[in-house]
């Protein structure tokens, strides 16, 4: 009881620190997970997996059996038999069954809820993709703007005599360059909202935002990675598994024990009335050889499997921090540097004639390529992020 109130406050802490952030994917979310054709399958694959589960649980069909024997010679008359037998397991194995088909409800659902948790991440990545691709054409666009002012520049002065034909080619090299990436940028946006599109049904989805939002890392890594083992769906999958996988041992032991059956038989000839209640029991003494054994083998297995998964996620999730950090390293050297390579600055220093075309080419591409490497990582940075905390989703 302490454990859960104490994971219940956890959680509760870390979506305070997220709460800002992931106003920003919300409505989107929301909307997603509203239209979505594929979320919708996984719905209806869980409930199905649920009804599978609770067939079968029941004993096995009655048998009615009857027969009608001529008698020889005639007069003797004929012979009616009739039998109905009900079979039945062992009482304890029914108990397993149910068990067992509850177990794997859960598990049926933490997968459905899996799913959700990728479906989700997915388009939350591609939100922070898009956001990137926003501001990468918001830079591009100003870049080929400033190239095309240098540009029509210099074929005014090769008109004047005042530039060479190689400083108008390099001009227009410029040009078409900012140009070209202007182009790339633009087609990865729309690939980007053709995306957010599909994940939502196919309807048209609107997602407008300037910035990145502010970036929050785990303050305490153990307090976040206990969070992260206390709700996520794929770690709930795997004890879940693994609690099936044990509740199938129960139930293969439960099955060495004898099978029995009670029914009514009658006999019916002239003159003469035969009838009343069979008993019967199956010693399971050859079906069932090895079942055990095979039950709990599949269960060190998938108990192993689980242990597997959890050892990789937590490594997973250290590694995905550590490449968080580095990010952060990295974006506070690039603003460090950014003050001394302003575009805009360089721009105007070139037009009053401070620089030349190949100092202003040189230091124009340096500032954009700093200014893109900022927006690239801090996409990767949000992408690493939305990974790191998927389990709130």
């Amino acid at each position: 009881m302490k454990k859960s109130v104490f994971l219940a406050i956890l959680i509760s802490i870390l979506s305070n620190q997220l709460s800002f952030s992931q106003e920003v994917y919300t409505s989107v979310l929301e909307q997603i997970e509203r239209n979505s054709t594929e979320l919708r399958v996984l719905r209806q694959m869980a409930d199905a997996k649920v009804a599978e589960h609770h067939t079968g649980l029941a004993p096995d069909n009655p048998t009615v059996e009857a027969g009608y024997l001529w008698g020889m010679p005639s007069a003797v008359g004929p012979r009616i038999d009739v039998a109905v037998r009900q079979d039945f397991d062992f009482p304890t194995a029914y108990v397993w069954q149910r068990r067992l088909a509850v177990v794997r409800d859960s598990s049926a659902e933490y997968q459905y809820r899996y799913g959700r948790q990728q479906l989700l991440l997915a388009a939350k990545q591609t939100c922070i993709r898009l956001i990137y691709s926003d501001a990468l054409v918001a830079l591009r666009l100003a870049d080929a703007e400033r190239a095309r002012q240098v540009a029509d520049a210099y074929d005014k002065m090769l008109q004047q005599g005042g530039a060479t034909q190689q400083e108008v080619n390099r001009a227009r090299l410029g040009l078409t360059t900012t140009e070209a990436a202007l182009t790339e940028a633009e087609m990865e946006r729309d690939r980007c909202r053709s995306e957010l599109q599909a994940l939502n049904g196919g309807t048209p989805l609107q997602f407008e935002c300037v910035e990145f939002p502010v970036a929050v890392l785990p303050v305490d890594t153990a307090a976040w990675l206990s969070a992260i083992s206390a709700v996520d769906p794929s770690l709930a999958v795997a004890r879940t598994e693994s609690d099936a996988a044990q509740g199938a041992v129960s139930l293969a032991r439960s099955r060495t024990l004898p099978r029995w059956s009670i029914g009514y038989m009658g006999e019916f000839v002239v003159d003469n009335t035969f009838q009343g209640v069979t008993f019967g029991l199956s010693l399971p003494l050859w079906g069932n050889a090895g079942r055990v054994r095979q039950a709990q083998l599949s269960a060190q297995a998938v108990k192993s499997q689980g242990d597997v998964i959890r050892l990789q996620l937590s490594t997973r999730y250290k590694s995905l921090l550590q490449e968080a950090q580095r990010l952060v390293t990295l974006i506070a050297q690039i603003d460090n540097t950014l003050p001394t390579a302003d575009a805009d600055l360089l721009h105007r220093a070139f037009l009053a004639g401070e620089l030349s075309l190949t100092d202003y080419l040189l230091e124009q591409s340096l500032s954009s390529s700093a200014l893109a490497r900022r927006l690239a990582a801090q996409r990767d940075l949000h992408l690493l992020l939305a990974e790191m905390y998927a389990f709130k989703l």
